[in-house]
């Protein structure tokens, strides 16, 4: 399966700097370190801005992302939960909280997070190649093709995606 959840929007090699005051700042830099896999680093920064406000939605998102990759499921999912109460279509949360339902083995509520991070995003490839990987894990191949069509209207290079549904297509 290749389920994916969000990865903070930066760019560049990597994080080559201090923390700094400003909250915003804080929070790029803690999605640099994210980003380039330092989950420890990224944590420690995300928890300074989480207890500095304790409202800040974009700090549970990233604690919520450390855990994950610290394999933290439950964790995981506790924080996202907690945004999306907070904010129903705060971006990324769906997708990602579809993720670690997926993971925990509970594909039909991966798949409701997933249809809802699709219609909060329409031109975002990737809760559509999840819904993808949760379709075939449940079999349904008629939704699979159409998630598949769905993933090559927004990115027809997706080769993986093309073969898969040339695979559904002479079932």
């Amino acid at each position: 399966m290749n389920v994916q959840i969000n990865q903070p929007n930066m760019q560049g090699e990597g994080p080559t700097f201090p923390p700094t005051q400003s909250q915003d700042m804080e929070l790029e830099h803690a999605d640099a370190y994210l980003q380039t896999g330092l989950v420890a680093e990224a944590a420690e920064i995300y928890e300074r801005v989480e207890e500095a406000a304790k409202d800040s939605l974009e700090a549970q998102i990233g604690l919520a992302r450390c855990a994950y990759m610290r394999r933290n499921l439950h964790e995981a999912l506790g924080r996202l939960q907690a945004v999306t109460r907070a904010d129903a279509d705060y971006p990324g949360a769906a997708n990602d909280l579809g993720v670690v339902y997926f993971e925990l083995g509970l594909p039909h509520k991966a798949r409701e997070e997933f249809l809802r991070a699709a219609a909060q995003s329409e031109e975002d490839p990737v809760p559509w190649r999840n819904l993808v990987d949760v379709a075939t894990a449940l079999q349904d191949f008629a939704a699979c093709k159409d998630y598949c069509e769905r993933v090559l209207s927004l990115d027809p290079a997706d080769e993986e995606i093309e073969d898969l549904l040339d695979q559904i297509r002479r079932l």
